[in-house]
């Protein structure tokens, strides 16, 4: 069906209705204000230069609900008061007509793996989908190739559409749910593709037919001459089932065990070109491997787990993505009772204050270029292990008990790893000083204002400067008005802070404003600058 017939078809000019921009209460915040201002640009934006604003407002939509008072602890963002956030957010982009015309669009788009805001777009038409939507949807997961996670994804959010769709009235809803059924197990009993069988997989999960998709599920661990390689590759996919009652224990234990040792094949097989962080198929199986192993029992592997932080050869084969998805495995699996936490703590701890221990020595006893290189192989590594205790510090009261005031100079030397310096020449060269990843000297601060704040412990540094310097470099700020800022920051309870540019990246930046206020400061953001305001009862420095 072409676009224009499309958008005459679904007649989409909704009403507001309940769905408010933002709440008196959150008018205050400056996450939604964020949002608004990026909603303005996008709904301004003709339909050639929209992509671009559009990708923002997700992006604020993102970072802003995270800030919400929405469920932490859910399985995943599909619940109902995830649904009401996007609807209030989006739903008045379909009241334009170039923005629905895009909109549209970005369903059809096949293989959007790694666009954020396509995927989010494919989640929100999912949630409360109308028969036509639902249709595009199916439309974008046909044009998907056979290997990529965004068929993965998309089959799920047709598996949405077909279990809201299954007992509706609307016009329709009966044949999009046949047909849609009928690719699913077309795909799950026909395709040679492991991967394909696993999304369609996925895609019956989510439509409410767990049952049925054991069913084809069941012959790969009674059956013989299926490569294991491919066999884990439909587990990857299939992990959600494997998790329900419909699956026997002999099964889940046949199935834990070849993930145990495909996990230990792949690494053993694994080319040194992995190192420098090469894909090959061993990286994946091993991927999907400690996914399975993390995901159904992370308590019976939590040692092996924790090794790709202190082995960079595993930590190759995970990549940074799959490091960062293991931390959050941890923090979830740290924050449950009763449990022996002390070895995840001190695994994340001990890789630290290894790195602060070096840094506190580096100008008497330089690196070699080759422990310069290790060091800086590693800062995924340490970004990780810092992003731990930062997540961890409000929710888990225990985890403050590692840093105390020995911890201090630590942090320091992290924080204050912001230059390389080099003597010497070719393989002679020596190194007094290291250029730490921006976001790890943030993170190591963000620890110093949490200490500060809740456990009264002196940072014995200038937080508010150290912290202004970082941003004046993300956001450009002009000298003059960096200067300007300084003298505000060091003599008076508000600093205002001009914004020179964008970045593209708004992590550190949001991390540093997050640090403010844990220092006490109300920050208020407009397109042209940041206004912190201190309490008047706070001394200008730290």
């Amino acid at each position: 069906m072409k676009l224009h017939r499309m958008l005459a078809t679904m007649g989409l000019t909704l009403a507001l209705g309940d769905h408010l921009v933002a709440s008196d209460l959150a008018a205050e915040s400056r996450w939604i204000q964020r949002v608004e201002r990026a909603r303005a640009k996008v709904l301004a934006a003709p339909l050639e230069t929209i992509k671009d604003p559009f990708e923002k407002l997700v992006d604020a939509v993102r970072a802003a609900m995270l800030k919400e008072d929405l469920p932490k602890d859910a399985p995943n963002t599909y619940g109902e008061e995830y649904q009401a956030w996007r609807a209030k957010n989006y739903d008045p982009l379909k009241e334009d007509p170039e923005c629905l015309e895009y909109l549209l669009q970005v369903l059809l788009m096949p293989d959007t793996v790694s666009l954020t805001p396509e995927l989010e777009m494919v989640v929100y038409a999912a949630d409360t989908p109308t028969v036509d939507h639902a249709y595009v949807l199916l439309d974008g997961l046909r044009a998907c190739s056979d290997k990529t996670e965004s068929r993965f994804s998309r089959s799920r959010h047709v598996g949405r559409c077909i279990r809201a769709l299954e007992n509706s009235d609307e016009p329709g809803a009966y044949e999009f749910v046949e047909e849609a059924l009928a690719f699913l197990r077309q795909d799950l009993e026909q395709n040679d593709s492991m991967e394909v069988k696993g999304c369609a997989i996925e895609g019956m999960y989510w439509a409410g037919k767990d049952s049925e998709a054991h069913g084809e599920l069941q012959r790969f661990f009674h059956e013989s001459g299926f490569p294991a390689g491919d066999v884990m590759e439909l587990l990857y996919h299939a992990t959600r089932l494997m998790r329900t009652d419909d699956v026997d224990e002999a099964a889940k234990s046949w199935a834990m065990e070849l993930a145990e040792t495909m996990a230990a094949d792949s690494l053993e097989q694994a080319p040194e070109a992995m190192l420098d962080r090469v894909v090959s198929r061993e990286a994946t199986l091993y991927q999907y491997a400690y996914y399975y192993m993390q995901v159904l029992a992370p308590e019976k592997h939590l040692e092996e787990l924790l090794t790709p932080y202190h082995d960079y050869a595993k930590a190759s084969l995970l990549g940074m993505d799959d490091l960062s998805y293991l931390r959050t495995t941890l923090q979830t699996y740290r924050r449950g009772e009763e449990r022996d936490h002390d070895l995840i703590d001190e695994c994340f701890l001990s890789l630290v204050f290894e790195a602060g221990e070096r840094l506190q020595l580096i100008a008497e006893e330089p690196m070699t270029l080759d422990e310069r290189k290790d060091f800086h192989t590693l800062r995924d590594i340490r970004y990780n292990a810092l992003y731990y205790f930062v997540s961890l510090w409000d929710r888990v009261e225990s985890i403050r008990e590692w840093w105390d005031e020995d911890s201090v100079e630590t942090l320091h030397a992290i924080v204050h790893s912001d230059e390389e310096q080099v003597s010497g020449e070719g393989h002679d060269r020596l190194y007094h000083g290291f250029f730490e990843k921006t976001e790890n000297r943030v993170l190591a601060m963000t620890l110093l204002c949490k200490m500060k704040r809740d456990s009264g412990i002196d940072p014995q540094m200038d937080l508010r400067g150290e912290l202004l310097e970082v941003l004046f470099e993300e956001v450009k700020t002009p000298v003059a008005a960096a200067e300007s800022a300084r003298q505000e920051m060091r003599g008076g309870e508000v600093c205002h802070v001009a914004i020179g540019a964008t970045p593209d990246d708004d992590w550190i930046q949001d991390k540093i404003l997050d640090a403010y206020e844990l220092l006490g400061a109300r920050v208020d953001e407009t397109a042209e600058q940041f206004v912190f305001t201190f309490p008047a009862s706070q001394a200008p420095a730290d």
